[in-house]
C-alpha cells in the first residue's frame, strides 16, 4: 500500500453515508483505493458512492480473505469504533501488458470457526456456486498436512457426491503470465459402487462463466480403493493427461498446479506429491507432473472450483485445505522454515544516535536485516548478533542518516 500512502488525494467524487467515518481516495493504476477510519460512536454501516462503473470486487487489504463488492460505484461496509479499513479495487481495463506478478493472489487456509457449517457463510461475497443443493462444502475440525511445507492454520473443509460446487472467488481477474495454485487434498472415502469411477473434475481453475474449468483436476477409479490423478483444460478437443501413481482413499496429497498464458496453445501443468527439496525455490519441479495443452485459449481465471455433482460423478467424500494461487512457484509452495515466530524484545536509541534492537526466534541463525524507508525498496544492511540459544541483537549504525525506517527479517 505504500504508493496510495505517497499518491496525491483523487478527484473522484467518492462520498459515505455517515459523519463519523473519515476517508481518503487515492489512484494508482491499475489500483483506485479508499482509506477509511471510524471514528468513536457505535458500530455503523457506512456506504461510499461515487466509485468508477468498473468497480467490482474490492479486497481490504491486511483482513485476507475479506472482500466488498461494489455495483454502479457503490459499496457498504461495517466500521466499528476506531476500524480502519483499507479497500483496493483493481481496473480491468487497466492492467498492465507485462506478465503479472508480485503478492500471492489468494490465500485459504479455511480458517473458519463454524464447524459443521458452510463454509460459504463466512464472507458470502468470497464464494459462489453451480449444480444443485445441497450446499456442504463444511469447515470441519482439523488441518491436512504434508511434510516440508509451511504449517497448516485453522480448519479444512469436506465435501462429495451430490451437492453444490462451491467455487472460491480471488477477488480480481488473471488473463497472462503464469498462475499457480496449491492445495491440500484427500478423499475420504471413494463411494465405489455409487461412483462409477470415470474420469471426473474435483478442483479446477475457473473462468468467470463459472463453468469453464480452465485447469481441472481430475481423478478416475483405478481400483475398488485407490484412483489416479489427471489434468486438463476445457473447451473444443480437450482430452486428460493421466498419471500412473495409484493412491488410495485416506492419503493426503499436495497438489499445484500451472495454468500457462504465455504460450501457445496455452499449457496446464499438475504436480503430485512434488519433491519438498524444491518448496520455496524459484521455479518448480522437473518430476512428478503431468501436462495438457489440447482445448481452448483466451479464457480469464477468477476463481477455484471445489466441486459437487452426483453420487455417481464424484467421489463420495473429499477433503480440501491450504488453498494458495499466486503467480510463481514459490507464492504456492512455503517451506516450514519460510516463516517463523519472532519477538521483538529491547528497543533503543543508542547515544550516538544508533537504534538497537533485540529479537528471539528459535529459526533465526543466519538471517538477513533489511531496511526501508518507505516499505517499497527494502536493502540488506547486516546479519544479527546472537548473544544467547535463540536470541539476538542488531545495531543499525546508519539509522542516523534517516528520519524514519523500518525493518525486516529474512531467512536465507
Amino acid at each position: 500500500m505504500a504508493d496510495a500512502l505517497v499518491a496525491t488525494n483523487s478527484t473522484l467524487p467518492v462520498q459515505a453515508n455517515r459523519t463519523n467515518v473519515d476517508f481518503c481516495v487515492r489512484e494508482v493504476p491499475p489500483y483506485v483505493y479508499v482509506l477509511a477510519a471510524a471514528r468513536e460512536g457505535t458500530t455503523t454501516n457506512v456506504t461510499f458512492t461515487g466509485l468508477p462503473t468498473w468497480a467490482g470486487t474490492g479486497e481490504l487489504l491486511y483482513e485476507s480473505p475479506r472482500i466488498v463488492v461494489a455495483a454502479g460505484g457503490a459499496f457498504t461496509d461495517w466500521f466499528a469504533p476506531f476500524e480502519v479499513h483499507a479497500y483496493r479495487f483493481l481496473n480491468p481495463g487497466n492492467q498492465p501488458t507485462n506478465p503479472p506478478s508480485g503478492p500471492m493472489v489468494l490465500y485459504e487456509p479455511f480458517d473458519y470457526l463454524n464447524v459443521g457449517g458452510p463454509v460459504s457463510s463466512n464472507t458470502p461475497a468470497n464464494w459462489t456456486y453451480g449444480g444443485g443443493v445441497p450446499n456442504d462444502l463444511s469447515v470441519v475440525n482439523g488441518s491436512l498436512t504434508y511434510t516440508g511445507l509451511a504449517a497448516s492454520i485453522g480448519n479444512s473443509v469436506t465435501n462429495g457426491g451430490s451437492g453444490l460446487g462451491v467455487r472460491r472467488l480471488f477477488g480480481t481477474n488473471i488473463s497472462s503470465g503464469q498462475l499457480y495454485f496449491s492445495a491440500l487434498f484427500k478423499i475420504n472415502n471413494l463411494g465405489f459402487g455409487a461412483w462409477d469411477g470415470v474420469s471426473t473434475p474435483v478442483g479446477a481453475l475457473t473462468a468467470p462463466d463459472n463453468t469453464s474449468f480452465r485447469l481441472a483436476v481430475h481423478v478416475a477409479s483405478n481400483s475398488p480403493s485407490g484412483y489416479v490423478f489427471g489434468v486438463r483444460k476445457s473447451g473444443t478437443g480437450a482430452t486428460t493427461t493421466f498419471d500412473t501413481t495409484e493412491h488410495s482413499a485416506g492419503e493426503t496429497i499436495f497438489l499445484v498446479g500451472k495454468y500457462d498464458f504465455t504460450v501457445s496453445p496455452n499449457i496446464v501443468t499438475l504436480w503430485i506429491n512434488p519433491p519438498a527439496s524444491t518448496f520455496g525455490s524459484a521455479t518448480g519441479a522437473v518430476t512428478g507432473l503431468i501436462s495438457a495443452t489440447t482445448g481452448t485459449d483466451g479464457f480469464t481465471l477468477d476463481r477455484f472450483n471445489m466441486r459437487q455433482n452426483t453420487s455417481t460423478s464424484v467421489p463420495a467424500a473429499m477433503q480440501w485445505d491450504e488453498l494458495r494461487v499466486g503467480f510463481s512457484w514459490a507464492d504456492v509452495t512455503p517451506t516450514a522454515a519460510s516463516s517463523f515466530a519472532v519477538t521483538l524484545t529491547d528497543v533503543k536509541k543508542l547515544g550516538g544516535g544508533e537504534l538497537q534492537f533485540g529479537f528471539a526466534s528459535p529459526a533465526a541463525p543466519g538471517s538477513s536485516i533489511y531496511a526501508s524507508t518507505n516499505l517499497a525498496d527494502w536493502s540488506p544492511i547486516g546479519t544479527a548478533t546472537q548473544i544467547s540459544p535463540g536470541v539476538y541483537r542488531f545495531t543499525d549504525v546508519s539509522a542516523t542518516n534517516y528520519s524514519h525506517r523500518y525493518y525486516q527479517l529474512r531467512s536465507p
